[in-house]
């Protein structure tokens, strides 16, 4: 949400009398706000007082006002958020950065109002033409929802393109920064899988070539339980597809390393098929341990959002941390009588949801590894 100019605007008597009214220490803070900032304060032309005065705005960098215009512009984003929160969605700000999620229409019904509540109440002015509108689950697709017709425009930007938008709110396929964090774009987080990966490939050269002319059982211990664990953390919780070239630039570089702790039998073992089955089998299955993790990928992304996705969701005594999400997966998805239904409401939305998509991804590849080595299809699972 862009409000034009939002802390040279906004109209100090009323930031002051925001903080006045709300009392105890942020009463003092108004106190304070009324000394430093004054509500009307005169002007001065070359060294002459002049015929007019400020009342709106004050100074970024002045230590007081980004605490008084946070507080000032708490009311409407209040208003909006509990408007929207019987819904599931609601509103969110950080200073001048505000955020409105929730439904595509009733979103865009509470910006209408928001709008004419902060011109009304504190001289504000909102740009939808510099706020931007963006589904997660829809993308650009929104446009055609049919309760949403009546609001599709095509207005001209500033760099003279041709875009649609909803009530004048350009739509992004791609999301947008949330406070300098690319929601819903995905190159960024490849982006930042690679420099992750990367680094970590980085370190397992640097312990080679330290500890391979010397020192090989140290640097298979190392290897074994530092090094190639490195990367779980976003397979587990990155989606697979955004990781998988990522993992199989890291497997290289763990295979080279392994290659090392063999030292002149190293080429043998590379390039025996069986040796390299018996490097990635399990401990428990009397192999060395060092499991591919492209292999492994999978199975861990799957199995942390089958411990996570429960949680959302209230479950008799177990209050959840996103209950809003309940029309996404269905109500009482998760309780133990429908343990083997639990994902259903949320895999109907695999034409539109990513991580819907993914889960039944990673599934379907997990089945048909499992198939291919015990012979038979699983008969139970996540899913």
């Amino acid at each position: 949400v862009d409000e034009e100019n939002a802390f040279n605007r906004i109209e100090r008597r009323v930031a002051v009398e925001r903080c006045l009214k709300a009392g105890g220490a942020i009463g003092a803070l108004g106190r304070l706000a009324h000394a430093e900032l004054s509500p009307r304060a005169p002007m001065y032309l070359g060294g002459a007082l002049a015929a007019f005065s400020s009342s709106n705005g004050g100074r970024q960098g002045q230590p007081i006002f980004p605490s008084v215009f946070a507080v000032a512009t708490l009311p409407e984003i209040a208003d909006v958020d509990a408007k929207l929160a019987p819904l599931g969605g609601g509103a969110r700000a950080f200073f001048d950065d505000q955020y409105i999620f929730g439904p595509p229409l009733e979103v865009l019904q509470a910006l209408d109002q928001f709008g004419i509540d902060i011109a009304a109440r504190r001289n504000g002015r909102l740009r939808p033409d510099k706020c931007v509108a963006y589904s997660p689950e829809l993308g650009s697709s929104v446009l055609h929802r049919p309760e949403l017709q009546h609001l599709v425009r095509t207005i001209t930007d500033a760099q003279g393109r041709r875009v649609q938008t909803l009530n004048g709110v350009p739509v992004s396929p791609e999301g947008f920064e949330c406070r300098g964090v690319p929601l819903g774009r995905r190159p960024y987080v490849q982006l930042e899988v690679n420099d992750k990966v990367d680094a970590m490939c980085n370190t397992i050269h640097t312990v080679q070539h330290a500890l391979a002319p010397t020192h090989l059982h140290a640097l298979h211990a190392l290897l074994r339980y530092c090094l190639a664990p490195l990367p779980d953390f976003l397979a587990a919780n990155a989606y697979p597809t955004d990781t998988r070239d990522a993992l199989g630039r890291f497997d290289e570089a763990l295979g080279a390393c392994v290659k090392a702790t063999h030292g002149s039998g190293g080429d043998i073992v590379a390039s025996d098929s069986l040796a390299q089955r018996r490097l990635r089998l399990p401990a428990r299955r009397k192999g060395l341990g060092i499991r591919s993790r492209v292999d492994i990928a999978d199975a861990a992304f799957m199995g942390s959002a089958c411990a996570a996705l429960p949680k959302m969701l209230n479950r008799g005594p177990l209050a959840g941390y996103l209950t809003a999400l309940e029309p996404i997966f269905g109500a009482g998805a998760f309780d133990d009588a429908n343990a083997l239904r639990r994902f259903d409401g949320l895999l109907s939305r695999q034409g539109h949801l990513p991580l819907a998509i993914e889960l039944r991804g990673a599934w379907t590849r997990l089945q048909q590894d499992y198939t291919a080595t015990a012979g038979a299809a699983p008969t139970s699972g996540p899913l």
